[in-house]
């Protein structure tokens, strides 16, 4: 009876209803459908919730880091790499699977020694030493040009142009619609 206990307060069978079943009808009344109710009803949004978060965390994992270099979007971005282009030519991770495909189908006396070396890492507890882990050429380059003072003035003195030019572009655009206006 269980399920009827949840459903309607108990039944007394005194006929003027003594204050002590008042008192417990309200209370149970309070306890077993609002509270206990809200209580189940949080846990499970709560865990929804969570649940939410995990993906949408995992989602963005997926999206805004290399699979590969494990590297984020936005040191790319920082070094001006366009991370699109650097998942897709240069760590693509199918063609890593596919190569680990190539020195399981190819017989181990046609292994060239970079082949033989990754395929003995491979095989020693799916080591996976041989992926470039925290290492991206495009902006290993990068880094290494940067510490260069001449090529930092140099990269300066051609933003400095750039910027120039923007600026005489938007300058010209803007003499152009005070001319239209003027006619107006």
């Amino acid at each position: 009876h269980m399920d009827y206990g949840f459903m309607a307060f108990p039944i007394w069978d005194e006929d003027p209803l003594p204050s002590k079943a008042i008192v417990f009808n309200f209370s149970y009344v309070l306890f077993i459908n609002l509270i206990l109710t809200a209580i189940i009803s949080g846990i499970i949004i709560d865990s929804f919730s969570e649940k939410r978060t995990k993906k949408a965390e995992k989602d963005d994992d997926t999206k805004n880091t290399c699979f590969i270099c494990n590297i984020d979007r936005e040191e790319f971005e920082h070094f001006g790499v366009n991370f699109q282009e650097h998942i897709k030519k240069y760590h693509n991770m199918w063609h890593y699977v596919w190569f680990l495909m190539h020195l399981q189908e190819t017989p181990r006396e046609e292994y060239t020694g970079q082949e033989e070396y990754i395929w003995n890492l491979y095989q020693n507890d799916k080591n996976i030493a041989f992926f470039p882990i925290k290492n991206a050429l495009q902006i290993t380059g990068i880094v290494k040009e940067k510490k260069d003072i001449p090529s930092m003035y140099n990269r300066m003195e051609r933003r400095f142009y750039e910027v120039e030019h923007q600026l005489k572009e938007v300058m010209s655009m803007m003499k152009a619609i005070r001319e239209r206006v003027r006619k107006e």
